[in-house]
């Protein structure tokens, strides 16, 4: 026993309290994906399965009726037209994922954030961590999903990296909205449930995904605006085949806008949790 205490150097020797201090949102972005890689063969399975069933079902089933009775759709092939809102759509739920029941589970049920603020790394950091793993699983989703629509001959390979970066830039600035949301959620799931439910997946109906928005209510446009999903669909269409859209600079600024205003609300509540 004495041997040990010969040579005993010190915590602050062992563990140098500088590098979660200044890595801290890496960490627990590797934390997060150490802790998801036990799920991921049902992540990939997801990954590609889904947009498989989607192209096949929508895209080449029913646009194969929706080609034969009414021609073109935005000037273009129904599975072309269809294609950017599948990814885009796919690229929101991944953030969404990652922004919604792990914090619940970080804060309430496992508390592991407040085990993390124990150390040198604080929720601001933590909170840039969850967004990090966040963007990641978009990047990789968004990948997979373009891949498999340039062979379905619904994506160009000219028009990736346009279309991947927009997934990103939608998935950070709705993932930063539901991280807020989130954050605010004490023990019990079911208002991320009813949210789940009742915003997120009817923006699938209401972001002119399946159909031209222009062709309906007036109403249906108008609530189109609030929808991040509509946004990133027009801007993907934009850039996929050229779809002329004279709102593009206002569908950056909105997007842009969700992202800012939930970051304002999402960082001073992660420090507030944690200072309790």
């Amino acid at each position: 026993m004495s041997d040990v205490f010969t040579n005993w150097q010190g915590a602050a020797k062992l563990v140098d309290p500088r590098k979660p201090a200044r890595w801290g949102s890496i960490y627990v972005a590797l934390a997060r994906g150490r802790e998801s890689f036990k799920w991921w063969l049902p992540m990939l399975a997801y990954g590609v399965g889904h947009p498989v069933l989607y192209l096949m079902s929508i895209g080449i089933g029913l646009g194969t009726l929706v080609s034969k009775n009414l021609g073109l759709v935005d000037g273009v092939q129904y599975l072309t037209f269809l294609a950017p809102a599948l990814l885009m759509a796919s690229a929101l739920q991944a953030a969404v994922d990652e922004t919604s029941f792990v914090v619940l589970q970080g804060f309430s049920w496992e508390k592991s954030f407040h085990a993390m603020n124990q150390t040198a790394i604080g929720g601001r950091q933590i909170a840039n961590g969850l967004m990090l793993y966040a963007m990641f699983r978009v990047l990789v989703n968004s990948i997979i999903y373009a891949v498999i629509l340039v062979f379905f001959g619904a994506l160009a390979w000219a028009a990736i990296p346009g279309v991947i970066l927009l997934s990103m830039l939608l998935g950070l600035c709705w993932g930063f909205v539901f991280l807020a949301f989130s954050s605010y959620i004490n023990e019990e799931a079911d208002m991320l449930i009813l949210v789940m439910r009742f915003i997120v997946a009817p923006m699938f109906m209401f972001s002119g995904t399946f159909y031209e928005l222009k062709n309906m209510p007036e109403l249906v446009q108008n609530i189109a605006w609030a929808s991040p999903l509509w946004h990133g669909t027009e801007l993907a269409r934009s850039i996929s085949y050229g779809s002329p859209d004279p709102y593009t600079f206002w569908h950056y600024v909105i997007l842009i806008a969700y992202g800012v205003i939930g970051a304002s609300f999402a960082y001073p509540q992660f420090m507030k949790r944690l200072s309790r």
